[in-house]
C-alpha cells in the first residue's frame, strides 16, 4: 500500500514537471524580434535556428537542443526545453552590413544564413 503511494506521487510530480517545462512556450516573436528568425552559424559550428512561432533547435556551447522554445529581450536570449533553461547574453543585436546579417550571443559571432 505504502509502496503504490508512493509510486503514484513519483509519476504526479514527473508529468508535473513535464507539464511545467513542455507549457513555458514562448509564443510567436513580435515584429521587432522577427530579424532573428532564420539559421545562424558560428564558424566553429555552433548554431541555432529560430522560427517565427518562437521554437527553436541548435547546438550551442556543446549544448544541444531539439524542440525548444526562444525568449528574446534586449539583452539575454533564453532558449527553455523540458524544463531546462539556458540563457545567452546577446552582446551583438543582428545587424546586416553589405548584405551578410551578424549577431553575437555570449560574444560568439553568428552569420545568418540566407539559404535557410
Amino acid at each position: 500500500m505504502i509502496q503504490r503511494i508512493v509510486f503514484n506521487g513519483i509519476c504526479i510530480i514527473i508529468i508535473i514537471s513535464m507539464l511545467i517545462g513542455c507549457g513555458g512556450k514562448g509564443g510567436r516573436l513580435t515584429n521587432e524580434q522577427e530579424v532573428y528568425c532564420g539559421k545562424w552559424e558560428t564558424y566553429s559550428g555552433d548554431y541555432i535556428c529560430i522560427n517565427a512561432d518562437g521554437s527553436a533547435q541548435g547546438t550551442i556551447h556543446n549544448t544541444n537542443f531539439m524542440a525548444a522554445h526562444v525568449f528574446i529581450s534586449n539583452t539575454t536570449l533564453i532558449v527553455t526545453e523540458m524544463g531546462t533553461k539556458k540563457q545567452y547574453c546577446i552582446t551583438k543585436q543582428p545587424t546586416e552590413q553589405y548584405g551578410e546579417w551578424t549577431m553575437k550571443l555570449d560574444s560568439m559571432k553568428f552569420y545568418k544564413r540566407i539559404d535557410y
